[in-house]
C-alpha cells in the first residue's frame, strides 16, 4: 500500500512536499507504536504484563488502523495530477508519451 506509487510523482508542489515529509513523522510513530503492541502482546503470552488481552489487542489494533489511515493519506492527499509533457496524450490513467519519429509526420499533442 506504501509503496503503491512512488512519491517523486505526487510531489508537485511546496505544499505537497511539506505534507508528504512531516507526514511521514507520523507514519514513523504510528509504527513505533505498533512496534509498542507488539510487545505488550508478548509480555502478556509470556505472562509479564498487567493489562487485559482486550487491552493489548485494543492498543496493537489502534496503532495498526492509525498507520494504515496515515499511509491512505499520504497517498491520496495529492489529487491533482501533473500536467503532460509535450507529445504526451492523456486519454486514460496511463499516458502514453512517444517522442515524434521522422518517418510519420507531427501532430499536436490531444491534450
Amino acid at each position: 500500500m506504501y509503496f503503491a506509487q512512488p512519491g517523486a510523482a505526487l510531489i508537485t508542489t511546496q505544499r505537497q512536499a511539506f505534507r508528504w515529509g512531516y507526514g511521514h513523522y507520523l507514519i514513523l510513530g504510528a509504527a513505533a507504536a505498533v512496534g509498542a503492541g507488539l510487545e505488550i502482546g508478548i509480555a502478556l503470552l509470556e505472562h509479564h504484563s498487567d493489562v487485559s488481552g482486550f487491552t493489548a489487542a485494543w492498543i496493537f489494533s489502534t496503532a495498526v488502523a492509525v498507520f494504515l489511515v496515515l499511509a491512505w493519506l499520504l497517498q491520496s492527499a495529492p489529487t491533482a495530477p501533473a500536467p503532460p509533457a509535450p507529445g504526451c496524450t492523456p486519454p486514460s490513467p496511463s499516458w502514453s508519451c512517444s517522442p515524434p519519429s521522422p518517418d510519420r509526420p507531427t501532430s499536436p499533442p490531444a491534450c
